[in-house]
């Protein structure tokens, strides 16, 4: 039996259930409704990630499940809260000179490329050589340019 045909029959033995089917439809309307839908498939709500927990404290402290950081999946949320906060609420800079603008759209250039690197070392710290490549290729661009 091949994988298609098995995946087949699962589907056309399976039993139907309009609560699990309605439990999928509310999950779904509630995942779209939350902030950080944008950044994964089943977000968490807000309060639960390691972003919201730096806003108001240390959010990498020992003895937590925190512990070690997490600070690529912070940079996420900050480059989005960043991005949509130039898109859609630019009236919250109003008092702001054109040097401070200038600044801000720095700062989001900065988030964008941290993002990209962020990404860049996730992959890379799951293997030695990949590390090792990713180490040699930040080092070229970066310190010796």
């Amino acid at each position: 039996w091949k994988d298609d045909k098995v995946k087949e029959n699962n589907f056309t033995n399976r039993i139907y259930s309009a609560f699990l089917e309605e439990e999928e439809e509310r999950k779904k309307k509630l995942f779209s409704a939350l902030s950080l839908q944008p950044l994964y498939k089943k977000p968490p709500p807000v309060w639960i990630h390691p972003a919201f927990g730096a806003e108001f404290g240390d959010a990498f402290l020992e003895g937590t499940g925190l512990e070690g950081g997490s600070l690529s999946v912070c940079l996420h949320v900050y480059a989005m809260v960043m991005k949509d906060t130039l898109a859609n609420q630019r009236d919250l800079m109003d008092g702001m000179d054109q040097d401070e603008l200038q600044s801000v759209d720095s700062i989001n250039t900065v988030f964008h490329n941290a993002v990209s690197l962020s990404k860049k070392h996730a992959i890379a710290m799951k293997g030695g050589q990949q590390l090792v490549a990713f180490v040699r290729k930040f080092r070229l661009q970066n310190l010796e340019a």
